[in-house]
C-alpha cells in the first residue's frame, strides 16, 4: 500500500492517492482479519480527517461504527474459542 503522511497538502493528485489507498485498504480486508484491518481503517481515517472539512459528526458515527464491529469480533472470537 502506498505509504500516507498526514503533512502534505492536500491536491488532486493527492485525493487520488487516498482514494486509491482507501480502495487497496477495503481489499485487504479478508486477507487481514477484523482486528488488524480495524486499525489500519482507524490510521487510514485519521489520515483523511486531517485533511479534510467533512462534519466531524459523520467520523464519529464512524469510528462508532467501527468500534461495534471490534467488539462484535471480539466476542466471536472469545465464543470461537
Amino acid at each position: 500500500m502506498t505509504q500516507l503522511s498526514d503533512k502534505q497538502p492536500l491536491t488532486t493528485e493527492r485525493i487520488s492517492i487516498l482514494s486509491s489507498a482507501g480502495i487497496q485498504l477495503l481489499r485487504q480486508f479478508d486477507e487481514l482479519g477484523w482486528e488488524q484491518a480495524s486499525v489500519k481503517t482507524r490510521e487510514f481515517m485519521d489520515i483523511m480527517r486531517n485533511h479534510s472539512e467533512a462534519n466531524s459528526a459523520d467520523f464519529a458515527e464512524y469510528d462508532a461504527h467501527i468500534s461495534t464491529i471490534e467488539t462484535e469480533s471480539a466476542s466471536q472470537t472469545v465464543t470461537d474459542v
